[in-house]
């Protein structure tokens, strides 16, 4: 998976190079991800298999492991075990095998229970379970990813952004705190001193944004527009 992510760097920076009559490097290049999505793309960074202009992690797997996120899918769905072991016989979608289940797990109490139907259609019926268990504990180091992200010298932006829901049940905001904190440390340490003489820094504001009412799906929920607008936002000051 981490090979065919490298794949998609090498396909999009000839065909942007192409496009830009060669004016083109890493720095240009911003990389989201998504739940078990973005543990991917700092599993990716961690291991120096590619470069970035910035990174954005949006209801993002920690790089210090998804234990606890584990933890707080339990607290949602207390049936988990006797159903995925018992019921289900492991299967991989035994976690969201009911529209009920896919509502709680991925969109705020709004959300129309009928598009969460429709979101339905467009899961797999089948999904890898070795790739999120493989990163229930710590599987990169900060300063490994942090040094992956280019451009920090030249300007005072920030190259990452933590985007959280804040109604998130898996993913829940603490989770997302704890994340952005040790990423603003780090930073704070290697590339921007100063930001110890921001306000709000113990807050995680500097490289922390949360969707007020989104749920995990932030993305896909009612308030995609606002985690949008935040991200767009980030991009523009880069």
């Amino acid at each position: 998976m981490a090979e065919d992510l490298g794949y998609c760097f090498t396909w999009v920076s000839a065909f942007e190079a192409a496009k830009r009559d060669g004016a083109f490097d890493m720095e240009d290049l911003v990389l989201v991800g998504h739940s078990a999505g973005g543990g991917m793309t700092q599993d990716f960074l961690g291991r120096g298999l590619g470069e970035v202009g910035a990174l954005v992690l949006v209801a993002s797997f920690p790089y210090t492991g998804g234990f606890g996120v584990y933890k707080n899918w339990f607290r949602l769905d207390p049936w988990f075990s006797l159903r995925y072991y018992i019921r289900d016989l492991w299967h991989p979608r035994s976690p969201l095998s009911s529209t009920t289940l896919v509502h709680r797990a991925f969109f705020c109490p709004e959300h129309p229970r009928e598009d969460a139907r429709e979101f339905e259609t467009w899961m797999p019926e089948y999904e890898s379970m070795l790739w999120p268990l493989g990163i229930m504990f710590q599987f990169a180091k900060v300063e490994n990813i942090l040094k992956n992200i280019v451009g920090w010298q030249n300007n005072k932006s920030s190259r990452l952004l933590v985007v959280a829901g804040e109604n998130d049940k898996l993913m829940t905001v603490d989770v997302m705190q704890k994340l952005a904190m040790r990423y603003q440390n780090a930073i704070v340490k290697t590339f921007r001193p100063e930001w110890n003489k921001s306000e709000g820094v113990e807050e995680s504001t500097k490289v922390l944004t949360i969707v007020k009412g989104s749920g995990h799906h932030i993305q896909n929920d009612l308030q995609w527009k606002a985690g949008a607008e935040r991200i767009l936002e980030f991009i523009e000051q880069l």
